[in-house]
Order: C-alpha cells, then sequence, then structure tokens
C-alpha cells in the first residue's frame, strides 16, 4: 500500500550557464548539469544531476527558451527521514502536497 509524502522542495526559474545559455548550472555549486529525457512525449521535462555536488532537480523547460522551473530534489538521508516521519498508510498526513478538488469557500463560479 502507498503513503502519501508531503515535501517542501524549493523551486526557482532555470539556472542558465554564464558560458552558454542553453546548459543549466547547479544552483548549489554553479557547475553544468547533465540533462536526462526520460520521455520523448514530454521533451521540455528533464532530470538534472550534478556531477560536481551530487544533486538531483526535476526541470521544465526547453533548452530554446527564456522561461522554465528547476526543482531541487531532496538528497537520500532527507528522503528517507521524512519517510520515516510521514503518518501509517490510511492517516491523513498534516499537510496535503496537492491542492484540493474542492474549492476554498467563496471561490465557487470563479
Amino acid at each position: 500500500m502507498s503513503q502519501t509524502l508531503a515535501l517542501i522542495l524549493p523551486v526557482t526559474g532555470v539556472s542558465h550557464c554564464p558560458e552558454n545559455s542553453e546548459w543549466v548550472c547547479c544552483l548549489h555549486c554553479g557547475a553544468h548539469l547533465g540533462l536526462s529525457q526520460p520521455s520523448t512525449q514530454e521533451p521540455e521535462r528533464m532530470i538534472g544531476t550534478c556531477r560536481k555536488c551530487g544533486r538531483w532537480y526535476l526541470l521544465d523547460w526547453h533548452p530554446h527558451a527564456s522561461e522554465g522551473c528547476m526543482i531541487l530534489l531532496p538528497d537520500h538521508a532527507s528522503l528517507l527521514k521524512a519517510f520515516a516521519e510521514c503518518p501509517p498508510a490510511g492517516e491523513s498526513p498534516a499537510e496535503s502536497p496537492l491542492p484540493s478538488d474542492n474549492p476554498p469557500d467563496g471561490a465557487e463560479g470563479r
């Protein structure tokens, strides 16, 4: 049975490398990220990994576009700690990671 794990993940605009605007740099150490494109169906979605400091990012960005975002993914220790602290399956988490399907009071018809 799966559980819901609420995480707070840092997100920012894509950090272009100064030497080439089609490269993405690590927010922590500034090194060039290695990019992997897991799906040809969604070419703008990539995983970025830093070979220098080991950080991982989820990117939603097209290399020829000026806009895009990158999300810093948790490291192994942080993810294990968060999982250990999440409520058992069947219990509601303290905070929901996804927006509710129900609109807030007074938001109907907007």
